[in-house]
């Protein structure tokens, strides 16, 4: 059994396709069938990606067969650790109704292949016009994809900022970008020299991403 990356294109759930190939004694191979189960989860998920192969009795005796797991970018949250994969394989031979079930290799961790996220860097303007107005701050975040060109990124957009007196980021607050990856929010408090940290996550087919800018007026 061989199975391949999990390989986004864009927010669209994929096909993963994976691969069996068999061989049977070709005298007795009208009286088996095999059904390989592929399963992907992560540690304590109760909802696991699962395929199946099936190959009859009447089929030909020997072979490669190919499935897939449908896996969509919400499937498997990175918080949540790797994705496992294992497959088992039942024979079942007619003759005298007898089944048995082998773990195969290999298994391990499915691998998920996410477009490349492009975050430009944010813009830093007074909301109002009086000197100590909140900040307006706004950009584009996008991410390459294999067919459908570049399109706005998805996720979650964390703002954090560190005044010029301080050491430490403060958590600010949290926007989402449109469906063509512009964004914008605004924060009450941020002198000139504080950092403002604008970080993407959360976006299951892309790539986090993160940039610092500071504020120059």
């Amino acid at each position: 059994m061989t199975y391949q990356d999990v390989v986004f294109n864009g927010p669209d759930c994929v096909d993963t396709p994976f691969d069996v190939t068999f061989s049977m004694t070709p005298s007795e191979a009208q009286n088996i069938s095999l059904t390989v189960d592929l399963q992907a989860v992560q540690q304590g998920s109760n909802d696991p990606r699962t395929g199946s192969i099936y190959v009859g009795g009447y089929d030909k005796a020997s072979g490669t067969e190919r499935s897939a797991l449908y896996i969509c970018p919400g499937s498997f949250p990175a918080s949540a650790g790797a994705a496992n994969a294992t497959g088992t394989l039942t024979s079942t031979y007619y003759v005298n109704d007898s089944k048995q079930t082998v773990a195969l290799q290999p298994s391990g961790q499915l691998t998920l292949v996410k477009n490349t996220t492009t975050m430009l860097t944010p813009k830093v303007t007074k909301a109002y016009s009086w000197s100590d107005a909140p900040r307006k701050i706004s950009g584009k975040i996008t991410a390459a994809t294999a067919t459908k060109g570049t399109i706005g990124a998805s996720g979650s957009i964390q703002i954090a900022v560190k005044y010029p007196t301080s050491k430490k980021w403060t958590g600010g607050s949290t926007t989402y970008p449109d469906s063509f990856g512009n964004w914008s929010t605004v924060i009450d408090k941020a002198p000139r020299g504080t950092q403002v940290r604008v970080t993407l996550v959360d976006c299951g087919w892309c790539t986090d991403a993160q940039k610092t800018v500071t504020v120059r007026q």
